[in-house]
Order: structure tokens, then sequence, then C-alpha cells
């Protein structure tokens, strides 16, 4: 005679191992968003421009500062205030995120003059 083998609820099991996959993986995006300058709230409620814009202000003025001419980082600084701030995000125009996608592909183009003289 053989015996039967118990059921277990796998079922359970595996829900409570995505929830908690799900929230370690919440995290991990959070903390990314954040170390880009980003918050949660406004990834998700602004326009792509307006994101890509806000990540570019926060790279050029922490990694690449020294190739911003002053008005160009005020610019970029206003932006940065404006985008973390709710009221003020949703007076931002797609106008002054392209500004700020231009200053991004001017610093980037003076990254490139001064890689090809390097090489």
């Amino acid at each position: 005679m053989q015996r039967r083998k118990k059921k277990t609820n796998l079922h359970w099991y595996d829900e409570k191992r995505l929830e908690w996959r799900d929230k370690k993986h919440e995290k991990m995006t959070e903390k990314w968003l954040k170390e880009n300058g980003l918050k949660v709230e406004a990834f998700l409620s602004s326009p792509l421009e307006q994101v890509q814009a806000a990540s570019i202000a926060h790279h050029l003025l922490t990694d690449f500062s020294h190739l911003l001419n002053e008005a160009q980082a005020e610019a970029l600084r206003k932006y940065s205030e404006s985008f973390n701030n709710k009221k003020l995000r949703k007076k931002i125009t797609q106008t002054q995120a392209y500004r700020i996608l231009n200053i991004g592909k001017k610093v980037n183009r003076k990254l490139f003059r001064q890689y090809r003289q390097q090489a």
C-alpha cells in the first residue's frame, strides 16, 4: 500500500515570496531614483521630457559643474528646485525642459571635444 504525500499550500508560499520580491525591487528602484536626483511621485506624474531634464540637471550639477558657466548652472539649479517641489513642478513648461536638455547637449559636445583632443 502506497502512502499519499501531504499536499502543501505552495500557492500561499509563492504569493508571499512574490510580495517580498516586489517590495525589494521597489526599494531598489526608489534608491536608484534618489541617487539620480528624482522622487518617485515626480517620476510617475511628470512627462518624460521633464523627467529626463531633471535627471540631466542633477548629473550635470553633480558631475560636470566645471564645464558649466554661471547662467547654465543657475538654470539647472532653478529647474531642479522647481522639479522637486510639487506645486512648482506643475508649472514647468516643455520649453523649460528643452532648455535643460539643450544645456546637456552642449556639455556633451564639450566632453566629446576634450576626449577627441586627448586621443
